[in-house]
């Protein structure tokens, strides 16, 4: 959970400096890439790290801002048993942001 925190932190701090520069920018801006971790267990991702997840969508969003989020990306168990709730997990987030207006 603190690692979703903090890396929402520093997302959303990105954010910010993205935003700004594309302002003063007349050159379209380049997708922001945020990086969803996995964790087995049936209430991964849970509501606390999808509140965080709304709240940078919703901030990329007002800038004007396009996401990318990339699953898996961070996980380096190969193990299958390891995999175990990942379609669940994908579920969960596809299910939750398929329309989002920010995501690319």
């Amino acid at each position: 959970m603190r690692r979703w925190m903090g890396l929402t932190a520093i997302a959303i701090a990105t954010l910010a400096a993205v935003g700004a520069a594309s302002a003063q920018s007349s050159f379209p801006t380049k997708p922001v890439r945020i990086f969803v971790p996995y964790g087995p267990g049936p209430d991964h991702p849970d509501e606390l790290a999808l509140t965080g997840l709304d709240d940078f969508l919703g901030r990329a969003d007002a800038l004007g801002l396009k996401v990318v989020v990339t699953l898996f990306d961070l996980d380096v168990n190969h193990d299958p048993q390891a995999w175990s709730g990942a379609d669940r997990y994908v579920d969960r987030i596809v299910g939750r942001y398929a329309f989002h207006q920010a995501i690319l």
